[in-house]
């Protein structure tokens, strides 16, 4: 009988963490990652060769409005990103295609 009781509380002991444990709760933070897809402004900078396809005359006709354009439509879409999961929105988020900090 003395083994028996022995053997109930050694049970209890080792199930009482595990039903402590299942009383915590816990926050979820978010990563994300979002293609920018050729973030560029609209002045001329003589060292990157590469923005002169986004300039008022070039071939993509970039303009100030369609880049403000195109800052607010990013805008929307990155407050949204992880929502679902974590209402304050994502912890860290990385981006690509991006002309410089500045346009950062």
């Amino acid at each position: 009988m003395r083994k028996h009781i022995n053997l109930f509380l050694f049970g209890w002991l080792l199930a009482l963490p595990l039903l402590v444990a299942q009383q915590r709760t816990y926050e979820v933070y978010s990563a994300a990652f979002y293609n920018l897809e050729n973030l560029f402004d609209v002045e001329d900078d003589p060292d990157n060769r590469g923005d002169d396809e986004f300039q008022p005359e070039g071939p993509y006709n970039w303009t100030r409005e369609k880049y403000e354009k195109k800052l607010d439509n990013l805008a929307e879409v990155i407050s949204r990103l992880g929502r679902e999961y974590s209402p304050l929105g994502p912890a860290v988020i990385g981006v690509s295609e991006v002309e410089n900090r500045q346009v950062l």
